[in-house]
């Protein structure tokens, strides 16, 4: 399974570009006026040459095979012959996020 992971850099003024940087190709960059999330997420969404896309905020954290399993579930509702709606969710925790 492959991933593009594109950073919107909404005007921050810390150490943002640097970091998604240092990731090589496999991060694409992207510098927008601050404009606020909303903003950033269309300028992400219009970057994007995929299928899926997921929104990950500075204040967010997912757990390491978050993707995978996010994709898995959408595969399986896709191919299934009943229409429901699938929803990961996640809630915090001291050590970080933990799927519910």
């Amino acid at each position: 399974m492959t991933f593009i992971f594109i950073v919107v850099d909404d005007g921050s003024t810390d150490e943002t570009e640097a970091v998604a940087r240092s990731f090589g190709a496999q991060v694409r960059y992207l510098r927008t006026p601050h404009l606020g999330a909303r903003a950033a997420r269309n300028d992400g969404v219009r970057a994007a040459s995929c299928d899926l896309v997921a929104f990950l905020d500075s204040d967010d954290e997912w757990l390491p095979r978050k993707m995978a399993l996010q994709r898995a579930v959408s595969e399986q509702s896709l191919t299934s012959s009943t229409s429901s709606a699938t929803t990961i969710t996640a809630r915090p925790r001291a050590s970080g996020l933990v799927a519910d």
